[in-house]
């Protein structure tokens, strides 16, 4: 029957992908982009493949049943793997292809833009991507709320809070992306970034009401109960903001949720401005300083290279300034008595 080519074989074999694992998926979009290259999908599904795989060695793309041609280089025989492409970089030449065969591809452009702000830092090809994706599709609400988050790499806060209306009120109007919320990644995260840049412009009490939504809504109350907590401290109420590091600790008793250290320290600094009893503010500076400590790599281990040394000197930097910051306080807290 020979070797068949066309949009209808090539479709074919992009239904039959999804019946499998990625490597044989893989295998099944190289056939589709065989049987017709012009078509867009198979070129985006294999970048997202690409792209939600991390955990696969660079040198993964080098083997001779996924795709060597890709590359534009030939595999080089099993087990040497030559010189490793960048997974980066073959990715993006995925949606790539995939944007140029189809301009009007809204998840692709979403992808692509989603790449470039999650794995490589680009942040102004994120922009472009995400405002190409909004143009050809107003009401795509993730393209508005991943446009926030790079917003948020950038500190444009004022089109942060832009970005998360625009995000919140699409979602509050798509009843089925509501029914789904009860798993928090949705209206939660909207609020909880607004609240950040609201934080971040010194709109305090709007950034309270936030953080308040959020609670509302989000089972890991950690982050928003911390970060309201510090406005509380700042604005002077440091009965409300204890009460908010407090509910932590009560509803997360093993901490996982939340920076424990940044926990410690602004309910000492709280505790000590008022003006109780002193144990409670150096078993807080105790707790803090004993969680940077075990940060500390293993310096005896056989795998100690420079990173370690690095982080190393980060940590005791950093312990410096805990115990300076708790002496400060300390000192402070006598010269009240």
């Amino acid at each position: 029957m020979g070797f068949r080519t066309g949009r209808k074989y090539a479709i074919t074999w992009c239904k039959k992908a999804e019946n499998y694992d990625y490597v044989k998926a893989l295998e099944c979009y190289d056939e589709a982009i065989k049987r017709d290259p012009t078509f867009a999908k198979p070129w985006y599904e294999k970048g997202k493949i690409f792209a939600d795989t991390p955990e696969l060695p660079e040198s993964w793309m080098w083997q001779s049943t996924i795709s060597p041609y890709i590359t534009g280089r030939p595999a080089p025989p099993y087990p040497e793997v030559g010189p490793v492409a960048s997974k980066y970089k073959e990715t993006l030449k995925l949606f790539n292809k995939a944007t140029e065969l189809d301009p009007k591809f809204v998840n692709a452009w979403f992808a692509k833009g989603y790449f470039y702000y999650h794995y490589v830092n680009g942040e102004d090809n994120a922009i472009k991507c995400l405002d190409k994706v909004i143009a050809l599709d107003p009401k795509f609400e993730s393209a508005w709320f991943i446009k926030a988050l790079v917003l948020a790499k950038l500190g444009k806060h004022k089109e942060i809070i832009k970005c998360c209306d625009k995000a919140i009120a699409l979602l509050r109007a798509d009843g089925e992306l509501q029914k789904i919320d009860d798993n928090y990644y949705y209206i939660a995260d909207r609020w909880f970034t607004k609240a950040n840049a609201l934080s971040a412009l010194g709109k305090n009490k709007e950034a309270i009401e936030c953080y308040d939504e959020t609670i509302k809504i989000r089972d890991k109350k950690s982050p928003p109960l911390l970060r309201k907590g510090i406005i509380l401290a700042k604005l002077g109420n440091h009965e409300e903001a204890l009460k908010c590091y407090d509910e932590i600790i009560k509803d997360d008793p093993y901490l996982q949720n939340v920076d424990m250290e940044k926990l410690y320290l602004v309910k000492a600094n709280t505790l000590s401005e008022l003006h109780g009893s002193i144990e409670p503010i150096l078993k807080c500076y105790s707790s803090a300083i004993k969680t940077c400590a075990h940060k500390l790599p293993d310096l005896n281990s056989k795998s100690v290279n420079e990173h370690s040394w690095e982080k190393t000197v980060k940590i005791i930097n950093r312990l410096e300034e805990i115990c300076s910051q708790a002496k400060n306080n300390l000192k402070k807290y006598h010269d009240n008595d």
